[in-house]
């Protein structure tokens, strides 16, 4: 049996090529078209019969697809790869990769399909434009309590209808129309009946515009919130159609059955898992996402630390945002946060929550049923 190493950078690979009597070939390419090609039709000269590589950024992505209907590809986490050695130079690595895919110490990681690949990329992509959005907001606050005392007191969410109504026309028709008068051309009740509420403070502000410099400046944040905010929300249209192309939709309308978890967080599990069969247990999908402890063992005893935090961190952050929904909604779930909330406080209670409700989306899809309030994982 040969046995390929790819050692896969941005712009070129190494190759390490042996079998049991030692080294075959030992050799670089560009990771170009061209350089593709020229890897491909090396491993057919050779008769090789597997190829180990490493999960680099996304670089190993294009040669994996070229590859793998032709052999027996093995992907391995960069963990994986630092248990087993450190780092030396490329041709080293390269080496290390087919050494160990001969004796089979390596396991593969897993490849989604090319449509769960897509769907991860949308989530992923969906999660930076909020933490964008969310930047612009920041911004914007800073900007105002450096301008306007108590301003962004009164106003609280700078997100709410009521918030963004008031900056958008504040400058251009505090010169023409008073507050009272203003307030009253409000047609949404709720907007109205909260621009009311502050009033004292509003009004003051409103008789006192921002400079041309700094109202520009506003103006600039509360455009780019509107585009993070409309790109969220096509970035939700894709996402709905990825799910049904991706053959997903059953295991997210199961999860969905989970009182206060919605669809963008029932489709970033599902795509992150992947598949409930490459799971036994529970627990296993949960690692997966990083939401198990760190174990550490020494003279028989064994303490376990922090979450490890490997693996996708788009999950951990959906269901840490949607875990106070879920509190609110299932009887049973803030039976399970109180009781750990009592013992061990509230941020690892909230960290305990998000791991059972991966363990709880992984049995639903298992077993193919609804949640029921009985259930447990």
């Amino acid at each position: 049996m040969k046995v390929c190493g790819l050692d896969v950078h941005k712009s070129r690979c190494w190759v390490h090529i042996r079998d049991e009597n030692g080294v075959v070939c030992e050799t670089t390419f560009s990771r170009t078209p061209e350089g593709l090609e020229i890897l491909y039709s090396l491993l057919s000269d050779h008769q090789v019969t597997k190829i180990v590589m490493e999960s680099t950024n996304s670089y190993w992505l294009p040669i994996y697809r070229l590859l793998h209907n032709e052999f027996d590809c093995y992907v391995i986490n960069a963990y994986q790869r630092k248990v087993l050695g450190k780092h030396k130079t490329d041709t080293r690595d390269a080496e290390d990769l087919a050494r160990w895919g001969l004796l089979d110490v390596v396991s593969a990681s897993y490849v989604p399909s090319l449509e769960i690949h897509e769907l991860r990329q949308l989530v992923r992509t969906r999660t930076t434009v909020l933490q964008n959005r969310t930047a612009v907001i920041s911004q914007l606050k800073a900007l105002l309590e450096g301008q306007c005392p108590d301003l962004t007191s009164a106003l609280k969410n700078l997100e709410g209808k009521y918030a963004q109504t008031f900056l958008r026309d504040w400058h251009r028709e505090s010169s023409q129309t008073s507050f009272t008068k203003w307030i009253s051309l409000q047609s949404h009740t709720s907007t109205r009946k909260a621009l009311l509420r502050r009033k004292l403070v509003l009004s003051y502000w409103w008789e006192r515009p921002l400079s041309p410099a700094i109202q520009s400046l506003v103006d600039l944040h509360l455009r780019q919130y509107e585009f993070y905010s409309q790109e969220v929300k096509n970035l939700d249209d894709l996402i709905h159609d990825t799910v049904t192309n991706s053959g997903l939709q059953e295991p997210v309308n199961l999860m969905q059955s989970i009182p206060g978890l919605g669809f963008i967080t029932c489709a970033t599990v599902a795509c992150e898992l992947g598949s409930s069969t490459r799971f036994k247990t529970g627990r296993e999908a949960a690692a997966s996402c990083g939401l198990t402890p760190r174990l550490h063992g020494s003279a028989g005893r064994i303490r376990a630390g922090r979450i490890t935090k490997h693996g996708p961190s788009s999950v951990r952050r959906a269901l840490y945002i949607t875990c106070k929904t879920v509190i609110q909604r299932s009887p049973w779930h803030q039976e399970f946060f109180q009781r750990i909330k009592s013992r061990r406080g509230g941020m690892i209670a909230l960290i305990a929550l998000c791991r059972k409700l991966v363990e709880l989306c992984w049995k639903l899809w298992h077993t193919n049923t609804a949640y029921r309030c009985h259930v447990t994982s």
